[in-house]
This record gives C-alpha cells, sequence and structure tokens, in this order.
C-alpha cells in the first residue's frame, strides 16, 4: 500500500531535482528517501524517474502521476487507485477545458463516440470564458483546451483549428427574418444585442466595425444568452454559428452576415507536454467535427 512518506519524497525528488537535495528538504538521509521512492514505483508499477546527466526527470507515467499527487485533492487510498488505472489502462482519463458553445453538441458527440471506442475511459470537462480556458491549460489542470484566439507567445501547441463566421439572430415575424442574409447597415436603428464588449474587433472591414460598436448598446458574453435574449423580444444578436445550428428551428431565425464576424476555434495544449493517445483520439474527433462545420458553412 501507498504511504504517505512516499509520497512525500516523491513530490520532493520532483520539486528539487535529486534524492540528495529531496532528502534534506525533508530532513532525513539520502539512502531513506532512495529507499522510500524505490518502494513506491514497485507499488505503482512503472518506473517515475530518468537520470538526464545525474538529475531526476519524471517519465511520462510519473508525469500523470505526480499530477494528482501535487493537487493533494486524494487520500493514499485513492493515489493507489490512480496508480493502478495508469498501469492497467495506460491513458484512459482526459481532462478538457472549453468554451460554451461547443459543449452544446460537439464535445459530448466527441465524448460518446470515443467511450464507444475505448474501454474504461474516464473524462473531466470543464466550461470556461475563452481567457480562462487558457489558465487553466497553461496551469498542467487540462489534458488540452478549446479556445477562441491563440496570440503570438502564447505556450501553447494547437493541434487544429478553424476559422467560423458568426452568424445574425432574429426573432421570427422581424422584418430581416425574410432576408436571405443581413449586413452591418441593417444593425442601424435596431436593438443589437453584441457577443462580447469586443465584437467588433472580430470584423476587418472599417465601417462595419464602426457600425458594431456604435450600435452594440447591449452585449451578452457567449451565444446561449444572445439567443434566448433575441427570442424574448430584447432585440436582434451576432451569435457563433455552432450555437445557431443547434437551436435551429426555435422562434429563431438566423442570417449569414456580411461582412463576415470572425468565430476562431483552436484545440490546444501545453507547449511542453504531449498528448496521450485517448486525448488525442478526443481532439481529432472533435476537430473533424468543427472542419465539417466549417466547408457547410462556406458552401
Amino acid at each position: 500500500m501507498i504511504r504517505h512518506r512516499q509520497v512525500e519524497a516523491f513530490a520532493a525528488i520532483v520539486r528539487t531535482g535529486s534524492t540528495v537535495a529531496a532528502a534534506r528538504n525533508l530532513n532525513t538521509s539520502q539512502p531513506t528517501v532512495s529507499r522510500l521512492i524505490a518502494q513506491l514505483r514497485d507499488q505503482v508499477g512503472f518506473p517515475l524517474f530518468n537520470n538526464q546527466s545525474g538529475k531526476l526527470i519524471l517519465t511520462y507515467e510519473g508525469k500523470q502521476f505526480f499530477r494528482d499527487v501535487e493537487q493533494f485533492l486524494m487520500t493514499t487510498e485513492e493515489l493507489e487507485r490512480r496508480a493502478w488505472q495508469i498501469r492497467n489502462y495506460g491513458n484512459s482519463t482526459v481532462r478538457l477545458v472549453t468554451i460554451p458553445s461547443v459543449n452544446l453538441h460537439l464535445v459530448p458527440d466527441a465524448l460518446a463516440t470515443l467511450r464507444a471506442e475505448v474501454d474504461n475511459l474516464s473524462f473531466g470537462l470543464v466550461q470556461a470564458e475563452h481567457h480562462e480556458t487558457k489558465t487553466v491549460v497553461a496551469s498542467g489542470k487540462a489534458d488540452f483546451g478549446i479556445c477562441n484566439d491563440v496570440s503570438p507567445g502564447d505556450n501553447f501547441q494547437v493541434f487544429g483549428s478553424v476559422d467560423l463566421a458568426c452568424m445574425l439572430a432574429v426573432p421570427e415575424g422581424h422584418p430581416l427574418a425574410e432576408k436571405l442574409s443581413a449586413s452591418a447597415p441593417d444593425l442601424v436603428g435596431q436593438s443589437f444585442i453584441s457577443l462580447g464588449d469586443n465584437l467588433a474587433d472580430y470584423v476587418t472591414d472599417p465601417e462595419a466595425s464602426r457600425i458594431i460598436r456604435e450600435s452594440a448598446q447591449n452585449f451578452a458574453s457567449f451565444s446561449a444568452p444572445v439567443i434566448a435574449l433575441v427570442e424574448a423580444g430584447n432585440g436582434i444578436g451576432i451569435v457563433d454559428p455552432i450555437s445557431a445550428g443547434h437551436y435551429a428551428g426555435e422562434r429563431v431565425v438566423f442570417l449569414p452576415f456580411e461582412p463576415e464576424v470572425g468565430f476562431p476555434v483552436n484545440i490546444i495544449y501545453k507547449d511542453d507536454t504531449r498528448l496521450s493517445g485517448v486525448a488525442e483520439k478526443l481532439c481529432a474527433g472533435i476537430l473533424e467535427s468543427l472542419q465539417r462545420l466549417e466547408i457547410k458553412l462556406r458552401r
């Protein structure tokens, strides 16, 4: 059974890089630390460190194990269960953080497909705003994330991305509902609900950007509340096409909007990590769905 002292020694080595430094940190001897780590290695059933030029570096399995240890959220018994899972099922746990729109059907559908293919798959799904999504991924608390923009200097690898175009949501019976498409001048004089408070920044046409900025008296952070506000008669609003597709058939009409208001979607993970097989498979499934949607919208 994994003992608390073994876990302490493991964490100390990860933080200090050597058994000698870890021993000093724990006020014990180097042989004692080495013995505790050897016992822990035998308990979990896989190597925890590689020795590189005298410095102990976590193995891939060790990194997975340490992620749970570091959070101090598991009891010793739960850690033992996690080690058993890594040993027997490898990368069968995936944690992701996403912007809300992809959780309406893209991510749930991809998870359902993956669960049918992978035995004993477990997952953790967190929904967050765009910037918070990147923060969670950077902290290592998620295997990967789905966000909008990736800025120069961000320490992420991009698994894949699509550039979608937003749509205009108008209530049934509205004069604009009879049109095949809408444009920026159609917003003038309307009660307009912006998707976020910086929507104009995603428009390259200067005149359209000005109209959107001046017309945006109201805003909501996400598309779902914009659509609900439109349906309730609060005005018209710009929404992302993923949400528009999900809510199609409600008492709201969705029109292509010109000039294009971009809605980029990026699948990201930490620059200094690699995706597990399960995480990579899930990313691929989500990206494939996004690419199909992108092609459909471009027709």
